[in-house]
C-alpha cells in the first residue's frame, strides 16, 4: 500500500470519529478496499534445450580406414635342420646315429662317411667341420673316459649305445632325461620327415615326402644320395627296378615325362608339373603338389 493511500484511510477514519461523537452516523463510504497486486514483470517462459552443435568432421586422413587383412603366409612343408627327427638308432652293427643332429658314431666317434650315408652328402660335410673344429668347441665330439660325448647333442656313447650315466656325468640331469625320453622315438622314413618339393639346383627336382630327386625323365641316384643318403639311394633304386607298374614304382607318361606313383608327382624338364600331375592323379594330387612346392 503507498504512503498516499495510508494518509486517506486514516483521514477517512478520524471523519467515521468525529461523526460518531457528535451523535451522527458515519456515512457509509463507497470506498472498496481491494487488494492490489503489484504484477512485475512476467517471468519468461523455460527455454528449451538447444540442441547439441554436432560433432565436428574429422579430417579424411583421420578416419579409420578398413584395411584388408594380409594374407596369411602358408608354413614351408619343409623341414628345417633343427626339424629332423628324435630318434636314435643303428644303421648297422657297432654304430649309431643320431636323428637329432644328423649325425652317425662308432666306438671312436663320429663318423662323417656313415652320416653321409644316412643323412646326406652335405650332413657328412657338416660333420666334418665339426670333427675339425676339436674336441673342445661348442660344438665338438669329444672320447670321454671309455665313450664318445657329442657337445652339440648333449649325448654320449658307450660302445656305441647311448649311456644315461655317462651323459648325466658329463652334461647333466636334464641332458639325461632328454636322452631318456628319445629312446624309444621312433626312427623316420629315409632322407628325414619333410614334404617340401624343391630344386636344389637348376634342372633337379626332389621331394622330402619320398627322399627322391628327379632330372628330366628319370629318377636321379646321384642327387638322391647328396640330399637324403644312401639309404634313401637304395630304397629308391628298388623301387625303380619294380617296375611302372608297381603301386610305387616309377613311370614316364607319353610325351617325355617322369611320374612317380608313391609321392602321386610329374615331372618335367622345368621341374614338377602340376598340370601333368593333375592328368595323371586327378585335381586332387594337383592341388597337394602345390601346396608343397617351394
Amino acid at each position: 500500500m503507498t504512503r498516499s493511500r495510508m494518509a486517506l484511510a486514516i483521514a477517512l477514519g478520524g471523519l467515521a470519529a468525529h461523526a460518531a461523537a457528535c451523535g451522527g452516523s458515519a456515512p457509509e463510504s463507497d470506498f472498496v478496499w481491494e487488494e492490489e497486486v503489484i504484477a512485475g514483470p512476467e517471468e519468461p517462459p523455460p527455454r528449451e534445450p538447444e540442441p547439441a552443435p554436432p560433432p565436428p568432421r574429422r579430417a579424411e586422413q583421420d578416419r579409420p580406414r578398413y584395411e584388408e587383412p594380409a594374407p596369411a603366409r602358408r608354413p614351408s612343408a619343409r623341414r628345417e635342420d633343427g626339424e629332423r627327427g628324435e630318434a636314435l638308432y643303428a644303421p648297422r652293427e657297432r654304430t649309431i646315429c643320431d636323428e637329432r643332429v644328423a649325425s652317425c658314431y662308432t666306438a671312436k666317434g663320429g663318423h662323417a662317411g656313415l652320416t653321409a650315408d644316412q643323412f646326406g652328402v652335405e650332413a657328412g660335410r657338416r660333420l666334418e667341420r665339426r670333427l675339425d673344429a676339436g674336441p673342445e668347441s661348442a660344438r665338438g665330439i669329444a672320447r670321454v673316459e671309455d665313450g664318445v660325448c657329442d657337445r652339440l647333442s648333449e649325448v654320449c656313447f658307450l660302445r656305441a649305445s647311448p649311456n644315461l650315466e655317462l651323459t648325466r656325468r658329463e652334461f647333466g640331469r636334464a641332458a639325461a632325461a632328454d636322452l631318456e625320453a628319445r629312446l624309444d622315438a621312433q626312427r623316420s622314413r629315409p632322407g628325414g620327415g619333410g614334404e617340401a618339393v624343391y630344386a636344389p639346383r637348376r634342372g633337379v627336382a626332389c621331394d622330402e615326402l619320398v627322399a627322391a630327386c628327379y632330372v628330366e625323365e628319370e629318377v636321379h641316384l646321384g642327387h638322391t644320395s647328396k640330399q637324403f643318403g644312401r639309404d634313401a639311394t637304395v630304397a629308391l633304386e628298388r623301387r625303380a627296378a619294380r617296375g611302372p607298374k608297381a603301386r610305387d614304382g616309377v613311370y614316364q607318361p607319353v610325351g617325355g615325362a617322369v611320374c612317380d606313383r608313391l609321392s602321386k608327382v610329374c615331372y618335367d624338364r622345368l621341374g614338377a608339373s602340376a598340370s601333368l600331375t593333375h592328368t595323371e592323379f586327378g585335381r586332387a594330387a594337383a592341388v597337394r603338389l602345390a601346396e608343397r612346392v617351394e
